[in-house]
């Protein structure tokens, strides 16, 4: 069996995210040998990187780093979801994957941004960090675009599930990409 871990990217109290993710990550191709594992980097909690050596050289000290470096490396692939933030993704999830170096490589990852305009800005620069650590990132994205009247007036989504339905096929392609780079 394959562990993919789907990463929500942000840590905000009120946060799309862990809604998205928990609908997301209940969607896999039939008849697939893979287990999806969510992971909220809020309740990982990770410090602004503080590790005093380089993550290249594996030689953590804290057990936070430690901790994330055996997650990260016992997955076989990852989902990133992210917001878009002022046109770029969250600090947090770029702390997250600063932590680690090694952990990363070669292993397949997609990428699903969400935002008022679908979150095109966040996908692409998280693209070329991951790119530049050695992930085989999937070509195909997805971006669900999460607009105003699609929120309750705590700035929920009224309905999740609604809004995940109409990127079923996307997602699917996503997933049957992914899991082509698992195997």
């Amino acid at each position: 069996m394959k562990k993919i871990l789907f990463v929500i990217g942000s840590t905000r109290p009120i946060r799309l995210g862990k809604q998205l993710a928990g609908e997301l990550s209940n969607i896999s191709p039939k008849n697939s040998d893979i287990k999806i594992e969510i992971v909220d980097l809020k309740e990982v909690d990770l410090p602004f990187l503080n590790e005093p050596k380089m993550p290249s050289l594996q030689l953590y000290e804290h057990a936070h780093s430690k901790n994330w470096a055996k997650l990260i490396n016992d997955a076989d692939g990852y989902i990133f979801l992210t917001p878009q933030y002022n046109g770029g993704y969250p600090a947090p999830l770029k702390n997250a994957v600063d932590y680690c170096y090694h952990e990363w490589k070669n292993k397949p990852a997609a990428i699903i941004s969400y935002g008022s305009r679908g979150g095109f800005r966040a996908s692409k620069q998280l693209r070329e960090v991951l790119t530049y650590i050695g992930l085989d990132v999937c070509q195909t994205d997805i971006q669900i675009i999460t607009t105003d009247d699609l929120k309750d007036n705590d700035g929920l989504l009224t309905n999740p599930t609604q809004i995940v339905e109409g990127y079923l096929i996307q997602l699917n392609k996503v997933l049957n990409e992914l899991l082509s780079k698992l195997t």
